[in-house]
């Protein structure tokens, strides 16, 4: 669905949502929102799966937004530069009526390090 008409489909069902679980939670009943994360973690498992031929390692990352679909630092090879961002190009084709990408970087491979905290601190 193209992300102008998501406000006419979810601007009532929500709202029905939310008063139905108030009005549970007024007879003692509680209720979660816990399906819409289901659709972020099967797209982001798919991005990353397209994503593994061209990318190094992947360390995912809490969402910092609360629609984030995808935070993750991937480690690619310089020689490898050309052929990750063809490749982010092409997953965000495919979804871009979706969700839109953001490709930061080059950034420090500091995600990727292991450092052990000293027996001082």
């Amino acid at each position: 669905m193209p992300i102008g008409l998501q406000a006419n489909a979810w601007g009532s069902v929500l709202p029905a949502a939310w008063s139905f679980m108030l009005a549970a939670r007024a007879h003692g009943l509680g209720c979660a929102w816990t399906a819409l994360h289901l659709s972020f973690e099967r797209d982001a498992a798919e991005i990353l799966e397209q994503l593994k031929s061209v990318s190094l390692a992947s360390l995912p990352q809490p969402a910092e937004k609360e629609l984030m679909v995808l935070n993750v630092p991937l480690l690619v090879e310089r020689k490898q530069l050309d052929a990750f961002e063809d490749a982010v190009d092409e997953v965000a084709k495919g979804k871009e009526e979706l969700m839109r990408f953001k490709l930061l970087g080059p950034m420090p491979a500091y995600h990727f390090t292991d450092v052990e905290e000293p027996a001082w601190a």
